[in-house]
């Protein structure tokens, strides 16, 4: 209870919406694997990941103009503020519009893959709504920086909640790879009567300029946040091209796991990031630490016990349903998965309070083991189990972070006063 209590009404609509989104998808996986056969469940995982890299296309707009509203939410520029929200519905959609017509043309032309199943309009669908929807988040991401951070998470919440509904009434009602493209569409219009409004006017020349003032920032979120794709998602297209819709179906479950659990338990640090940025602006530097232990320690704990509790639950399952070996992850796979998913909340919480000063200091890092672990996965996939793919992703997260946390401790050094 103590713990809880710590926790910040915007942190509380954070949780809230992660646990809808969790839910969620925990019901439509359920639906994929009931429904759906091993073929269609192999594609429904891939697919999902690569609407994630659509997602990615905004190239950082998001959390860069989240960023730096709250700088200027700190320093009272709301007309500043209204210059950069309208910026970052150009550039972000510009951005979005191109990776959007990019991924979605290569994946319709050259994804090697053989199947039966008419995919390619089902794809183009979810191309269109997940570019949209992401359009969307740029604009709750301005909107959490410069006015409200509960209004962002409460639109969020109901964003999850419709979306949800949506999405598992689609897979019920045998729509197929179609019903994610009702996921993204229903999540992109909802927020959408509450993103009209007005701010307040911008002279012609308020005094910011995005090259000199975010583009430093906004690239170096974009490439950092590309290569956590690499860790992230890209490895249900690389086992469904190496080793088939099998695999790529069981092991994509161990991952949506895993992702669930991080998007649950990450909220609670990422609702941070406007009150670590404030803090930092105002020179209350000395508050950051404290702030920080008061989120990673209950979150991380969060975490540790809903991995335990969701490994209990899939051996409870192949326990008495041992016939579900054929579309769920072996124990091994998931637990390594599992563990790799609570290095990834340390570093997660680690990561918001290195971003708070616009600066990443994780880019290197990021690039080059996204692209480091992707090749050794892709080299141990062709030839080793699964559980030695998860095995491998773990080592990697491992070895982030212990990077971050050197990062963290080094600015804890340049922080503290002499």
């Amino acid at each position: 209870m103590r713990a809880w209590s710590a926790v910040t009404p915007e942190a509380r609509w954070a949780l809230l919406t992660r646990a809808v989104q969790g839910l969620g998808a925990l019901a439509a996986v359920a639906c994929v694997v009931r429904l759906y056969g091993v073929e269609l469940q192999g594609l429904f995982f891939s697919c999902l990941s690569l609407a994630a890299l659509i997602q990615l296309g905004d190239f950082g707009v998001g959390y860069a103009s989240l960023q730096m509203a709250g700088h200027l939410r700190a320093q009272g520029k709301p007309a500043v503020a209204a210059q950069l929200r309208r910026q970052a519905r150009v550039r972000g959609g510009a951005w979005l519009l191109a990776s959007a017509a990019c991924v979605g043309l290569c994946v319709a032309w050259a994804w090697p893959i053989g199947t039966a199943a008419p995919w390619r309009g089902a794809w183009a669908a979810l191309v269109v709504a997940a570019l949209a929807q992401q359009w969307v988040q740029v604009e709750l991401a301005w909107l959490e920086g410069a006015h409200s951070v509960g209004l962002a998470w409460r639109l969020r919440c109901a964003q999850e909640l419709v979306g949800a509904a949506a999405f598992v009434g689609a897979l019920w009602a045998g729509a197929g790879l179609w019903s994610l493209a009702v996921y993204f569409g229903t999540r992109a219009l909802l927020p959408l009567p509450w993103l009209q409004p007005a701010t307040e006017p911008a002279g012609p020349d308020a005094g910011f300029r995005w090259a000199r003032d975010l583009w430093p920032f906004q690239w170096r979120i974009g490439a950092s946040a590309l290569s956590g794709f690499l860790v992230f998602q890209a490895l249900n297209p690389l086992l469904l091209a190496s080793q088939g819709a099998s695999a790529a179906a069981r092991f994509g479950i161990g991952l949506a796991v895993m992702n669930m659990l991080l998007l649950l338990c990450t909220a609670w640090p990422l609702s941070q990031a406007a009150p670590f940025v404030q803090l930092l602006s105002r020179g209350q530097r000395a508050d950051v630490s404290a702030r920080l232990n008061r989120v990673l320690w209950p979150s991380l704990g969060l975490a540790a016990m809903l991995a335990l509790t969701v490994w209990g639950l899939v051996a409870a399952l192949l326990r008495g349903w041992p016939h579900l070996g054929e579309r769920l992850p072996d124990l091994l796979t998931l637990a390594l998965l599992l563990l790799a998913g609570l290095a990834h909340q340390a570093t997660a919480c680690l990561a918001v309070v290195l971003r708070a000063e616009r600066l990443e200091p994780l880019l290197r890092v990021s690039v080059v083991g996204g692209v480091a672990s992707l090749v050794l996965i892709a080299a141990v996939a062709r030839a080793a189990s699964l559980s030695a793919v998860a095995g491998a992703h773990l080592v990697c997260t491992l070895a982030g972070l212990w990077i971050a946390h050197r990062h963290y401790r080094r600015l804890l050094q340049r922080l503290t006063p002499p």
